[in-house]
């Protein structure tokens, strides 16, 4: 028997994600501006712990996600 829409997950296709640019995990459409948000915040924090020479700046959004999401 043949069932071509379970793949190891019970999907037919994988649910669509989109990858966080700061640090490159993949969250849900609906999820992922939220996981931006804390994102930011979790990056400005380990940042701060360097020394100001190691220090980078915050990576800008991608074209794609301006003024699809708020940050």
């Amino acid at each position: 028997m043949d069932t071509p829409y379970l793949n190891g997950g019970g999907f037919k296709n994988k649910p669509r994600a989109l990858m966080c640019y700061i640090c490159g995990k993949e969250y849900g459409t609906a999820s992922l501006q939220i996981h931006i948000k804390t994102c930011i915040k979790r990056w400005e924090i380990e940042e701060s712990k360097k020394p100001k020479k190691e220090r980078r700046p915050l990576p800008q959004p991608p074209k794609e996600l301006s003024g699809v999401y708020d940050f």
